[in-house]
């Protein structure tokens, strides 16, 4: 079935077109009532619906032409209409033969249920015809000419009112409003207009567009026209146009034809936006967007930004070294394109942390650069990013590499710990040099009434040899802790070292190859013979143990190096400036990361127990740090170790070999003042001093000792006191026995003291300064040395005490 849409609008046309057909109706189309009557002449058709207000012919006169027809008076005729709409219009409408009257807009399914219902009556005989009596054609012309204007008065009305709502949307837009005749003339402008360019409306009207474009953009000009003529579609574009002063103004056009019902092309409208403050606006983001890049990209830290989802929005070039991929390979992708899913599930667990607490997320973690491999301690903060409006836009993640941080730190934990063993380790070696003290002391008494040969002094010689290997053991724990008293002196320490590998290649077993890389040709170091050698041999027997059961290579070296600021930091913080290099390597069993942490704890080992005391590397350390150098340890599990020690050298002096004692001294007749918080050591060195001849007054009680003093200035003439005593210390006492006697000969002897060192002892005044245990032969040099420089000064003028 046929049915015929009469309408001069497209758009109603287009719809009840689209309604039909999908209902299954064939339709034709016309625009008027007019083109209508010929289609019906041409084509049958078995329904008629049409608009009322047309041009040329309306529905009215449409449906009156159709009635009075016989070939076409069977056809239904329904009215659709959103001009006529009171019950007036209907009764009108009806009256002239129509079948149903429907206003605009009715519902799809409401419409085709009437259109159902009209066929259906149509097929079923209960639709009759129209009967349209021709005799009342003055009645009908009137009523449809009244009808008429009043619907055109309405319309008038109607019109007057959109064109005054229009005048006002267009004298009130931001942006400039011109039309355009077809010819590309100027025929009306808004005031927005006149304010964006400069004109005047009656400088421009009548004017061509052209007088607004600039030279260069005419050609662009005419191509959107032509272009609108031809496609007849709008166009927009960002572009320039002049002003009146000449300025050019960054401006958004938009262009679109002006049509007619019938789609003639009556001209062309212009909308046009001052784009200015928009572009000053863009210039100034762009700007501001150039400078957060270049901070970011020159920010050494990682630093990314992601969305909720865990989607890369940018990174930098620190953070492309990580993934080793450029940002526009890594934006839009996740971690899980890029790394294991461990890790993954890792960082998107912080981003979550952070974004559900609202608040920074801290963490450290240890990744590898898959640029090149590395790896590096990240300490990584996780900030959730918010807009203007509070929206979560996602995570900025800032990683910054603190390895070499996390190093100095281990190094400082480290010194301090071994600070503070050392604290320790001294405060109980004085304790036990004082038990030493009285041990040996009494010890050689005893041997010294033994007969030669006897059982007993036999037995009693092992009693001193054991005595002096605990003298030996304090004093590595001395060394260990930096407060033993060292003889240094300028030492080429290569001779040294090269003595010590002689006696090292004697004690260890063929399966194990020395080679060794000695440079004879450096400056000194200011260093203990007896202390180098030390060192040598503990490094040489730490890598023999750990090589002791599969072989391999120690490998020595010795050298003279520069070290720079940037180096030095990089080695334990030295000074820059020249250092001799002790390189001791082997092929062992290695360390892991613990072990390297403890190896320089004393009574730290690894070996079996009996097998070491754990003192070796911690003297190596002690030793070294004492002489304004370090040690470094290199190794990982399986791959051997090695350790570079680096003492300072001295230029300008030439080394030389360490003093030797002497034999004991006769002893003298002098009376010697013996002072000592400890009985059991008032007693052995008055016996031993004794022995020697001299004549000794001995006191436990520092003060008591110096009342005696100032009682009998004149009586003594030689003091020999402990340091450390309750009351009153050795330094004050030999303060206040120099102020009643200027010169008067002191000894001072200490098991350990962070108070007083050689040089101070010196400064005060007192003329010697010995380390517990103090054996008979060093009691007796240093009592001689005093007394014969005491000799060797100037007598008291006249008058003093």
């Amino acid at each position: 079935m046929k049915v015929l849409v009469v309408d001069d609008t497209p758009e109603n046309v287009y719809l009840l077109e689209v309604l039909l057909q999908g209902c299954g109706y064939e339709v034709s189309t016309a625009a008027d009532g007019l083109q209508a009557l010929e289609k019906l002449k041409q084509e049958p058709v078995t329904l008629i619906i049409s608009d009322i207000l047309m041009p040329r012919m309306d529905g009215f006169q449409l449906c009156r032409a159709v009635q009075g027809d016989e070939a076409l008076k069977d056809i239904p005729f329904i009215f659709y209409t959103a001009t006529y709409t009171t019950e007036k219009d209907k009764d009108f409408a009806l009256s002239l033969g129509a079948c149903r009257f429907i206003l605009k807009p009715t519902d799809p399914g409401e419409f085709i249920k009437i259109i159902n219902e009209v066929l259906v009556e149509k097929g079923s005989g209960q639709l009759e015809p129209g009967v349209v009596a021709m005799e009342k054609e003055t009645e009908y012309l009137k009523e449809h000419q009244a009808r008429l204007i009043q619907k055109l008065g309405d319309k008038i009305t109607e019109l007057e009112r959109s064109e005054e709502r229009y005048r006002s949307l267009v004298a009130c837009a931001i942006d400039a409003i011109i039309i355009l005749d077809e010819s590309g003339m100027i025929t009306s402008c808004n005031d927005a207009a006149e304010s964006i360019f400069g004109y005047k409306s009656d400088e421009i009207i009548g004017k061509h567009i052209s007088l607004l474009v600039p030279d260069e953009l005419r050609s662009e000009q005419d191509e959107i026209v032509l272009g609108l003529k031809e496609k007849r579609q709008a166009r927009q574009i960002e572009t320039l146009r002049r002003s009146k002063s000449g300025e050019l103004i960054p401006v958004g056009i938009s262009f679109s034809l002006m049509k007619d019902k019938l789609g003639t092309v009556l001209g062309f409208s212009v909308i046009i936006r001052d784009m200015t403050q928009r572009k000053q606006a863009e210039r100034a983001l762009a700007e501001k967007e150039a400078r957060l890049r270049l901070l970011v990209e020159t920010i050494p830290d990682l630093v990314w930004l992601k969305d909720p989802d865990g989607v890369y929005l940018l990174c930098n070039k620190m953070f492309e070294q990580f993934f080793g991929a450029r940002e526009a390979e890594i934006v839009g992708k996740t971690d899980y394109d890029f790394i294991s899913r461990e890790l993954a599930d890792f960082f998107r667990e912080h981003d979550r942390k952070a974004m559900s607490s609202g608040q920074p997320s801290n963490n450290m973690e240890w990744i590898t650069f898959a640029s090149d491999g590395h790896r590096a301690m990240l300490n990584t903060i996780k900030t959730p990013m918010y807009d203007v409006d509070g929206r979560l836009l996602g995570v900025l993640g800032i990683g910054r590499d603190i390895t070499e941080h996390q190093k100095l730190e281990e190094q400082l934990r480290q010194s301090q710990k071994m600070e503070a063993i050392g604290t320790l380790a001294g405060g109980i070696a004085h304790d036990f040099n004082n038990l030493l003290t009285a041990i040996l002391g009494f010890g050689e008494i005893v041997m010294e009434q033994l007969e030669p040969g006897s059982q007993l002094r036999e037995e009693q010689g092992h009693v001193l040899k054991a005595g002096g290997r605990a003298k030996d053991l304090v004093k590595q724990i001395l060394t260990f802790s930096r407060r033993s008293e060292q003889q240094l002196q300028p030492l080429l320490i290569q001779f040294v070292v090269k003595e010590a590998l002689k006696l090292i290649r004697a004690t260890i077993p063929a399966s194990i190859e020395i080679r060794e890389e000695i440079d004879v040709d450096f400056d000194p170091v200011l260093a203990d013979p007896g202390q180098i050698h030390q060192v040598v041999m503990n490094l040489c027997t730490n890598a023999y143990q750990a090589m002791r059961e599969t072989g391999g290579v120690l490998t020595v070296s010795l050298k003279g190096i520069s070290v720079s600021e940037v180096e030095a930091v990089g080695r334990g913080n030295l000074a820059p400036g020249r250092y001799a290099i002790l390189e001791v390597g082997d092929t062992g069993c290695g360390m892991s990361r613990e072990v390297r942490e403890r190896i320089f704890e004393p009574y730290f080992t690894t070996r079996a127990q009996g097998e070491g005391t754990g003192l070796g590397l911690s003297l190596v350390h002690g030793i070294v740090l004492g002489l304004g150098g370090c040690v470094n340890v290199y190794s990982e599990p399986g791959r051997g170790a090695t350790f570079k020690v680096y003492l300072p050298l001295i230029t300008g002096k030439s080394g030389r070999p360490p003093e030797l004692k002497s034999d004991i001294p006769p002893g003298g007749n002098e009376s010697v003042l013996v002072v000592d918080d400890e009985e059991v050591i008032t007693r052995l060195e008055s016996k031993l001093l004794e022995g020697l001849g001299y004549r000794v007054t001995a006191f436990t009680d520092s003060e008591e000792a110096l009342q005696a003093f100032r009682d009998q200035p004149n009586s003594f003439d030689l003091l020999i006191t402990d340091m450390t005593m309750p009351r009153m210390n050795g330094d004050a006492l030999a303060r206040e026995i120099l102020g009643i006697r200027p010169g008067m000969p002191i000894v001072i002897c200490t098991g350990f003291s962070e108070l007083l060192d050689a040089e101070k002892a010196k400064a005060l005044g007192i003329r010697e300064y010995l380390l517990k245990p103090v054996e008979k032969g060093e009691l007796a040099r240093a009592a001689r040395r005093a007394l014969a420089g005491a000799a060797a000064l100037p007598g008291p003028e006249a008058g003093q005490v």
